[in-house]
């Protein structure tokens, strides 16, 4: 049997919300669903923050997913064809999830930290020999 939108919402609520203490009613779900939707969506295509509405976009597919396409609770016919559609939407929250890390070719925070520290050290170790020539009285 299929489910409207603020049936699935309310079950996300009931399931996942509700048991953190972080309750809402289906209706005001599908609206935050569809803000983020839009808002995140356009933000993507625009270029504008895309690796924040990237992952915005895959959190919200992933908990719409694992709401709205229970499979293993279902059987025969209805079970595959529920099963298609998580996988379907599996495949978009992993593209989001990639999305979410993509530099553009540019180095990432990790890369650039590690290349700054190293950095770092490189400058420690000539201001040390430096220090110890000027000590041994050696000209620079």
């Amino acid at each position: 049997r299929g489910q409207d939108g603020a049936e699935v919402a309310q079950g996300f609520n009931d399931q996942v919300l509700e048991p953190v203490g972080m309750g809402a009613d289906g209706p005001t779900l599908m609206k935050v669903h569809g803000y983020v939707s839009v808002v995140a969506g356009a933000g993507l295509a625009l270029g504008v923050a895309p690796r924040l509405c990237a992952l915005a976009l895959a959190a919200d597919v992933t908990a719409v997913n694992l709401t709205a396409n229970r499979f293993w609770e279902q059987e025969g016919e209805e079970r595959q064809g529920t099963q298609i559609q998580f996988m379907k939407d599996l495949a978009i929250a992993g593209g989001l999830l990639i999305a979410s890390v993509d530099t553009k070719g540019k180095p990432g925070l990790a890369w650039r930290a590690q290349h700054a520290a190293e950095a770092a050290r490189r400058a420690d170790r000539l201001l040390e020999k430096r220090r110890w020539m000027m000590e041994q009285g050696r000209a620079i």
